[in-house]
């Protein structure tokens, strides 16, 4: 069972860190298609950069939702019934509770993210996203372990 929940846990590590990575990756390019426009169809007059970024955008955030997706199923349907056991009242509350934490998410995320981006601008805001997927992967990351140390006791 311990072997089973590590290799659990070393796929949701796996998917957390493409996914955040990804998402800090996305913004990154998003910040040097914002800033650069002027200049990349200044000397690009083809737009055949912009293009490319615009692609490029696209595809790295293809690759975070699919470690999302890959993290979820990690999480939600696999390390959930690992912990849990036989018992099917704690899966039951257990599940209720990650996915009130995921529908919370979901909800306060978009507002938080376009508050951002309305007080400051499209710039300033995928900063923000970039920084806060970096270091959110680091936190949770270290969670991830510490909650596999909380099981093994």
């Amino acid at each position: 069972m311990i072997i089973v929940l590590v290799l659990l846990l070393t796929a949701a590590r796996c998917a957390l860190v493409v996914q955040n990575l990804s998402v800090a990756l996305c913004a990154v390019v998003v910040c040097f298609v914002f800033w650069f426009n002027t200049e990349i169809a200044e000397y690009w007059p083809d737009l055949l950069l912009l293009q490319l970024c615009h692609g490029l955008i696209i595809l790295i955030a293809i690759i975070a939702n699919l470690a999302s997706i890959a993290g979820t199923i990690a999480m939600e349907k696999d390390w959930l019934v690992q912990l849990c056991g036989s018992d099917r009242d704690l899966l039951a509350s257990m599940s209720a509770t990650m996915r009130s934490i995921d529908q919370t998410c979901l909800i306060l995320a978009p507002a938080l993210t376009g508050q951002i981006i309305g007080l400051a601008n499209l710039g300033y805001g995928a900063v923000f996203i970039a920084a806060w997927n970096v270091i959110s992967v680091v936190v949770e990351y270290f969670l991830f372990g510490k909650s596999m140390k909380m099981y093994q006791h």
